[in-house]
């Protein structure tokens, strides 16, 4: 995909504990949409109820969700007084897995809703997920600076960042650090050339479809 100019521009952005780096928020002869300093709003509390129902008891708990989807946001919603409840009932009928995620206001008005459905044996792919899920649900700006640099450039690309894996999974894990540590080189080069180039399809969001 190309720009009007006939080019494809790519911008990368990364988050590195804290603190975060990215280009210079450009000025939009238009105006553009609002930066997502602007779009930020206060913090929200959430409430889980997540169960596991009928032949889904070897699924992560509640505990596991939650850890997940502050990981994810970098932030722990479920700390703070609750103003939003998200229900999610974790079943498998037959031989698939089914998660029910719902999310309501304090007066009990439905907020979102959402189903997945997984074919495998493990329920923790379906968890995660699941996670991910409710994580958007909670903030639907989650991929805010993809959406706002999406509006001057044809692809933005974020980095993948490896996590904690255990010793008894080191090939995988070595694997994991080399994956992370060369796709984020790639998107500083990419960057400075100002050009398109290799890209992987993780951590990728391109403008045509956001």
């Amino acid at each position: 995909m190309t720009t009007a100019l006939g080019r494809l521009t790519a911008i990368a952005l990364t988050v590195v504990g804290a603190a975060a780096w990215a280009a210079p928020e450009p000025a939009s002869p238009t105006g553009g949409g609002p930066s997502p300093r602007e779009m930020a709003g206060a913090p929200v509390g959430v409430h889980l109820s997540w169960v596991r129902g009928d032949g889904a008891a070897g699924c992560p708990d509640a505990g596991f969700i939650e850890a997940q989807v502050a990981a994810r946001l970098g932030d722990a919603p479920f700390r703070r007084p609750p103003t939003q409840f998200v229900e999610a009932l974790v079943t498998r009928p037959a031989q698939t897995l089914l998660v029910a995620i719902a999310m309501r206001g304090a007066d009990g008005a439905l907020l979102g809703s959402r189903t997945l459905t997984s074919a495998a044996d493990d329920c923790r792919s379906v968890a995660n997920a699941a996670a991910l899920t409710i994580a958007i649900l909670i903030d639907p700006d989650a991929l805010r600076w993809i959406n706002y640099y999406a509006q001057w450039n044809d692809m933005v690309q974020i980095p993948v960042l490896a996590l904690p894996t255990p010793l008894r999974e080191l090939s995988h894990g070595v694997y994991c650090d080399e994956f992370a540590e060369f796709q984020f080189k790639d998107m500083m080069a990419r960057q400075f050339l100002g050009a398109g180039m290799r890209a992987v399809g993780d951590g990728n969001g391109d403008a045509g479809i956001l």
